[in-house]
């Protein structure tokens, strides 16, 4: 029994000593790197703060151009959504009637195959065509 304490106590000592050499884990102070779903909600939120009405549209897909499709439709539904809260207009009439209505600014990422868009969609009221440019960071489909 004593032959098994004392083949024990090292073992202990190491981990112990192990232990107190590790990293200590990171300060709540470090602010983790801003992601492009981030960046795009702070530009919507800005628009917004403007006294415009933006949104962010976000899907995933194996296809860019689904992704694409599926972004913008999404960033058209929410658009829907909060002008709906804003008006007491129906949804479904104002998500159709903006069906043509372009993104402001797409990005992707892709992540092991799998495409992730960011459309920012906002309503125009001045309809400037700058405010239409799908081309930004975004190949040829």
């Amino acid at each position: 029994m004593k032959q098994f304490l004392l083949s024990i106590i090292p073992s202990l000592l190491a981990i112990a000593i192990a232990g107190c050499s590790a990293t200590p884990p990171p300060s709540p102070s470090t602010v983790a790197p801003k992601t492009l779903a981030d960046e795009f909600m702070e530009m919507a939120s800005e628009l917004r703060n403007a006294g415009g009405f933006a949104v962010v549209g976000i899907a995933k897909s194996r296809s860019m151009a689904l992704a694409l499709n599926k972004a913008k439709a999404d960033g058209r539904v929410k658009l829907a959504d909060l002008l709906a809260k804003q008006t007491s207009d129906a949804q479904e009439n104002v998500s159709n009637s903006f069906h043509d209505l372009a993104p402001k600014k797409v990005q992707h990422q892709t992540s092991n195959g799998i495409f992730t868009v960011y459309a920012l969609m906002e309503l125009n009221p001045a309809n400037e065509p700058e405010a239409h440019s799908t081309t930004q960071d975004i190949p040829s489909l």
